[in-house]
């Protein structure tokens, strides 16, 4: 048996906690206990997010002097292009400012000293700058300070340095989780019991951390209300995906532009709400929508994911309400407002025009009648890609001289008068596609019955046919005369079988010797047990057969031969030769 997982609580050996480092922090025996134990170590061990950006804030001030910012960086990164410097005077707003520096960082990617490129990313709230580490840097550029090489009277503030920043690939926390360990006495060998496990070594012990570290939504989605500020939320993670309220700054209808979350991890997603307030999501700072913009009001939602360019991308919008048949059908969506469903009797003159969307998606006409004049049922062009119609002809139409049109199908007379037909109409590439299938309800009116028209020539084969449709008799007639004895030839119009013969006296066979018919196949060779024997003097009426075995299997066209003998002359009779089809 491998050693593993299923070796946990059964007494042997130990159970090791180390850190991210595999040094051992707590030793415990393999019992049941312990198997409760680490459950509760498995909580405590888990990351708390993944891939965490750090984060500095920066405030930009009203500059005192002209000149211009040529260069920004943190720790070693250049956050800007070098050969662009940012102007500004004292003229100059200090957003219109912050916005020039947030384009510029934007706009650049860096490159560390082993020639990686590092993209930071920046978003301006009013007069600061968010600035953002690239998402996979990890801890790196934690307690680093943002430095703006400036000319002068330009007294930046930095808020906060770089922090929060942290890239946790495995289930555990790689910073303070916890890693899991067995040695159920394995030893040397797979197998536990194979050894003896060491306290203070887990050189033969197996990891576990994948069995005990607990990931998922194991509990209540976090809720925060949050009020908009300067376009912006601000809130720190609580998980991966957090349920935000949105109410407008000073309770009023609101825009929103940036979304700031402390120690965001890619992949984060966000659902956004609103109290009461209309707020207007933009397509603008941080958000990218499916569309420019997006009015959530009470009962919207809005889903939104972070990616690793500090980007909130729509994942998915609900008005809260169902759809009007009116808005999908001005997308193009061929939606009727109901499924609806008429029945009507069949028109003995008219030419009736549905239209989709107005009338029944499903109609049925029933009835019988004779037309007066040519009738009709036809589609308006006044549809979209997706319409669709089902006509079901329950009905019987004697046509006379006149026409019955369906969807642009004339019906047959055959069609018209049996009825039991399905017409069904797709609108496809700004045409209507028309198809027509059988009814075969036997419950309606008009149950759908295979005519003439339908039968393929030659379509119907032997094999199709009940055995007794297989069976035909041919009857001839054969003579015992002195003149009249010899061989009869009978051509065979399709091929068959000769199951049986059948002799009847028709003029009483003379004495003295019996009268013989000999059955042959085409190669003239007798047919087993096919020989009819008649007896001597044999009244009119007296029957006798044969069965013949062997030799009796016909081609079309080929021939059958009945040989007559008789040594003393006289005597006629009528054989009918039973056959079937091949």
């Amino acid at each position: 048996m491998a050693k593993g997982i299923q070796d946990l609580g059964n007494g042997l050996g130990y159970v090791y906690i180390t850190d991210p480092s595999s040094n051992i922090l707590k030793v415990y025996s393999n019992n049941a206990d312990t198997a409760r134990i680490i459950k509760v170590e498995g909580v405590k061990a888990s990351a708390l997010g993944g891939n965490r950006v750090a984060t500095a804030i920066v405030t930009i001030p009203v500059p005192t002097a002209v000149s211009t910012i040529t260069s920004i960086t943190i720790g070693a990164i250049q956050l800007i292009d070098t050969s662009a410097p940012i102007n500004y005077e004292p003229t100059t707003l200090p957003s219109t400012t912050a916005q020039d520096i947030v384009n510029a960082i934007n706009s650049y990617v860096g490159v560390d000293a082993d020639s990686h490129l590092v993209d930071f990313t920046a978003v301006r709230v009013g007069n600061d700058i968010y600035i953002f580490s690239d998402a996979y840097s990890g801890t790196t550029y934690n307690g680093q300070t943002p430095i703006l090489v400036n000319g002068g009277g330009f007294a930046y503030t930095v808020v906060q340095e770089m922090e929060g920043g942290s890239n946790t690939t495995e289930i555990y926390d790689s910073a303070i989780g916890y890693r899991f360990y067995l040695d159920a006495d394995y030893g040397a060998t797979q197998c536990s019991g194979g050894g003896t496990a060491s306290e203070s070594s887990i050189s033969n012990a197996v990891e576990i951390t994948n069995f005990i570290v607990n990931i998922g939504f194991q509990s209540a989605m976090p809720n925060k209300d949050v009020t908009i500020t300067s376009d912006t939320i601000s809130l720190g993670r609580k998980g991966i995906l957090t349920v935000v309220r949105l109410t407008g700054q000073g309770a009023a209808n609101d825009n929103l532009e940036n979304i700031i979350v402390s120690d965001v991890a890619v992949g984060d997603r966000i659902l956004l709400s609103s109290a009461t307030n209309t707020i207007t999501v933009n397509q603008s700072g941080n958000i990218v929508l499916q569309s420019t913009t997006y009015d959530v009001i009470t009962n919207d939602v809005i889903e939104l994911i972070y990616t690793a360019d500090n980007k909130w991308i729509e994942v998915s919008r609900s008005s809260g309400n169902v759809g009007s048949t009116a808005d999908y059908r001005a997308s193009s969506f061929g939606i009727f407002a109901k499924e609806t469903f008429s029945t009507t009797s069949i028109s003995t003159s008219t030419a009736t025009v549905f239209v989709a969307n107005v009338d029944a998606k499903i109609q049925e006409l029933t009835g019988s009648a004779t037309l007066s004049g040519n009738s009709s049922y036809s589609l308006s062009a006044k549809a979209i890609d997706g319409d669709e119609f089902w006509l079901f002809y329950n009905a019987s139409l004697t046509l006379g001289e006149f026409t019955q049109t369906i969807f642009g199908v004339n019906l047959t007379v055959d069609q018209a008068l049996t009825g039991g037909l399905v017409f069904y109409a797709r609108y496809v590439s700004s045409s209507w596609k028309v198809s027509v299938y059988p009814n075969l309800d036997s419950n309606i009116t008009y149950p759908f019955k295979v005519y003439t028209d339908l039968i393929k020539a030659n379509a119907i084969t032997v094999s199709k046919l009940e055995s007794t449709l297989q069976t035909e008799i041919i009857s001839t007639t054969v003579s015992f005369a002195a003149s009249e004895q010899g061989d009869m030839k009978i051509k065979l119009p399709f091929a068959c079988t000769v199951n049986e013969f059948y002799a009847s006296v028709s003029v009483a066979i003379a004495g003295t010797d019996n009268a013989i018919i000999t059955p042959k196949n085409n190669a003239s060779t007798v047919m087993t047990s096919g020989e009819i024997t008649l007896t001597a003097a044999s009244t009119i009426g007296t029957g006798f057969t044969s069965t013949p075995t062997a030799n009796n299997t016909f081609a079309a066209g080929e021939i059958m031969t009945l040989t007559t003998a008789k040594t003393t002359a006289g005597g006629k009779a009528i054989v009918s030769i039973k056959i079937t089809r091949l």
